[in-house]
This record gives C-alpha cells, sequence and structure tokens, in this order.
C-alpha cells in the first residue's frame, strides 16, 4: 500500500466521519439551534475541502469545481465564528452587516471568473496551481483564518468574563470546549499552512509526507468531535449561554449602593453561603432576596471584580482561618471542602491569588508562627 493509497483512506473516511456529524447535529434538539447550524455548515465545507484527497481518483473533477472548493474555504471561519457568537451569547438573530462575511468569497470568485469560469484559462488545468490568481487565494486564506482565529479568541476571553460575573463553581465545560475547538483548529490549520507553502515552493516528495500527517491529523480532529458530542451531548443542547453584561444599577438603587454593599458582606460573613462549591449569582440573589441583574451590577463594577472573584475572597479567609487552627490543620482537604471548594486545583489557583502562596505554604508559615499548637508537635515519650 502506497503513501499516497493511505492518504486517499484517511481523507474518505474523515469525510464520513464530518458528514455525519453534520447529520447530527441537523437532527439533534437544541436551545442553540443556529449555533448548531453555524458548526454543521463549517464541518459541512470541511467535508468538502477533505475529499480533494480521493475524489480524483474516482471522477477526476474539472478546474473550474477544483477552484470552487478551494475558494468556499473562504466561507468556513465565518461559520467557525458564527458558532462561537452563538454558543457564548445565545442564538444569534441574522442582521445585514452578515453578508460583509461573504466578501472574501465573492472578490475571490470574481479573481477567478475570466480565467477560469469563464474557460479563458490556456494551456491543461495543471498550470492553475501556480498561477497568480491561485497564490492570491491562498494568501487571503491564510490571512482570513489567523484574522478571524484571533476574533475568535477575543470573543473567548469575553465570553470567560460574563462567566466568571456570574458563577463561583466550577469551571465552565462550554469554556473548556470552545477554548480546546480553537486550539485544536489552530494547531491543525498551522500544519495546513506548512503543506501550502511547500506545494507553492515546490518541495516535491517531502510535501506527500507532510500530507499524510495532515490527513492523520484531520481524521483525529473529527473523530475527537464525534467523541466529545457522544460522551458530552450538553455541550450542542446550549449551556452556560445567553450571559449579558449589565452596565449599571437603576436609578433608583443608585444611591443605595454603599448600603447594599455593607449588606452584602455582613450576609456573607454571617450565613457563610459561600460554603456551596456550585453557588450561582442567581443562588445568592434569590437568598439576598435582589435581582440577579442588580446583584451583579453591585459586585461586578461598585465592587470592581467579578462574582468569581468576590465568593473566593470569602472562601479563602475562611481556609485561612482554619488553617490557623491546629485541629484543622493536619488535614488540608478538610479545609479545602469546608471553605466551598470542591477540587485541589482551584483551591490552589484560588490560595495563590488571593493569599499569594499555596495552602501548604501558608500552613507551614503557621505552624512556625505558632510551634506550640501545631499538631506536627511530637508527644512527649514515657
Amino acid at each position: 500500500m502506497t503513501l499516497e493509497t493511505i492518504i486517499n483512506g484517511l481523507g474518505l473516511v474523515s469525510t464520513c466521519v464530518c458528514l455525519l456529524l453534520v447529520a447530527f447535529l441537523l437532527s439533534a434538539k437544541s436551545k442553540i439551534r443556529t449555533a448548531n447550524l453555524f458548526l454543521a455548515g463549517f464541518l459541512f465545507l470541511t467535508a468538502i475541502d477533505l475529499s480533494s484527497w480521493f475524489t480524483y481518483v474516482i471522477v477526476p473533477l474539472p478546474a473550474p469545481y477544483r477552484m470552487l472548493r478551494t475558494t468556499l474555504g473562504f466561507l468556513q471561519m465565518p461559520l467557525f465564528l458564527g458558532y462561537f457568537a452563538s454558543v457564548s451569547f445565545g442564538d444569534l438573530k441574522p442582521r445585514a452587516g452578515w453578508s460583509l462575511h461573504l466578501l472574501p468569497f465573492i472578490l475571490a470568485t470574481l479573481l477567478l471568473l475570466p480565467r477560469v469560469y469563464l474557460g479563458l484559462w490556456g494551456g491543461t488545468p495543471a498550470p492553475i496551481s501556480r498561477s497568480s490568481e491561485f497564490l492570491v487565494i491562498e494568501i487571503g486564506l491564510e490571512a482570513q483564518y489567523y484574522a478571524y482565529a484571533i476574533g475568535v479568541a477575543l470573543m473567548l476571553q469575553r465570553f470567560r468574563a460574563l462567566f466568571l460575573e456570574r458563577y463561583s463553581g466550577a469551571q465552565s465545560q462550554t469554556i473548556v470546549w470552545l477554548t480546546q475547538l480553537l486550539a485544536v483548529s489552530f494547531a491543525a490549520h498551522s500544519l495546513v499552512a506548512v503543506k501550502t507553502y511547500m506545494i507553492l515552493d515546490n518541495f516535491g516528495d517531502k510535501v506527500l509526507i507532510l500530507e499524510w500527517i495532515v490527513a492523520g491529523t484531520a481524521l483525529s480532529v473529527t473523530v475527537w468531535i464525534t467523541l466529545k458530542a457522544l460522551r458530552h451531548p450538553d455541550l450542542f443542547r446550549g449551556i452556560d449561554g445567553r450571559l449579558k453584561r449589565v452596565a449599571q444599577l437603576p436609578d433608583a438603587m443608585m444611591d443605595t449602593a454603599d448600603e447594599d454593599m455593607r449588606r452584602l458582606k455582613a450576609f456573607m460573613e454571617k450565613e457563610a453561603p459561600y460554603v456551596d462549591p456550585d453557588l450561582s449569582l442567581e443562588m445568592l440573589a434569590k437568598k439576598l432576596q435582589v435581582s440577579p441583574r442588580n446583584l451583579s451590577v453591585l459586585i461586578n463594577h461598585h465592587m470592581a471584580t467579578h462574582f468569581f472573584d468576590f465568593i473566593n475572597s470569602f472562601r479563602i479567609a475562611r481556609a485561612k482561618a482554619l488553617l490557623r487552627t491546629p485541629a484543622a490543620r493536619s488535614n488540608l482537604t478538610f479545609v479545602m471542602l469546608e471553605s466551598g471548594f470542591n477540587s485541589k486545583s482551584s483551591f490552589n489557583t484560588a490560595f495563590r491569588k488571593h493569599a499569594g502562596m499555596t495552602p501548604s505554604q501558608y500552613r507551614k508559615l503557621q505552624t512556625e508562627i505558632s510551634p506550640e499548637t501545631s499538631v506536627e508537635k511530637k508527644r512527649p515519650t514515657s
């Protein structure tokens, strides 16, 4: 079996997996229907692109069709961006401005129109890959990808900030998924960019080896997304979305903001709701008998901190108090759970952020300060 045959097979399997994912996204019941449509569109165009690895063996396509398959790549990243936006901020309603995302595809089509689509190209189809038009399109595709990738990264950063304003528990699975998807996409496309450069610079047989690596990577990515869909179907049904930033308190509450902050802090110190690791903005607002919107503005704007950090500041204060107690000092897991954390990593991260050291370092410091109360003190032998 030759390397080229392996590439053909990998391309065929990857294309089939992509199409199965498209079918799943189109048929799955979801609260983020628009997001799934965006992702389905992106995967469908990806399947068309991947088909280039095997369709020429079955039916050699004329040059115009092959170039159309290439230029359809200009529609992939707008759909990718649309998916991230819909998942992060709720299903999006169509806007007139969306048509601007079609501009690169339209310009690429117009560039190819005279010599390719109208049949004015001279010679055999092979020289098309060495033409100035093809070079411009390939450079444009790479520039578009990285521009959109930056936009998606900035959107993720904003989504994470909104999430931290409302939740104090474990990290959002949606944020983890979107971050992983962006990172995987970036890594895979970087391989494609290197392959494109090698093709344009005529690296010969080395291109075939990299083509095999790219094909294997494409199959790995599509299988990974499939496993995500099987193991975490809720990621495609809509969670953690529709988080909207609020700018200010109603006018009627502006004058009482200072009093509300004192009341909030007194409630936190007396009732200790932060010991619940799943405490959310909505849950705390219900306990205080205020609206989540007003509580969000009070914490995020008037206290100039995220809800996540606000809650963790009380948790760490409780943890430090426990670590100053000899009876609790010997068991960090007990301290972690009693402070409202449900994982060691989040406990250590928050403790380092608010105390400037790890829980173990703080415990050691307290032992050195108060050796006579340390649980590590040796008992007298008989």
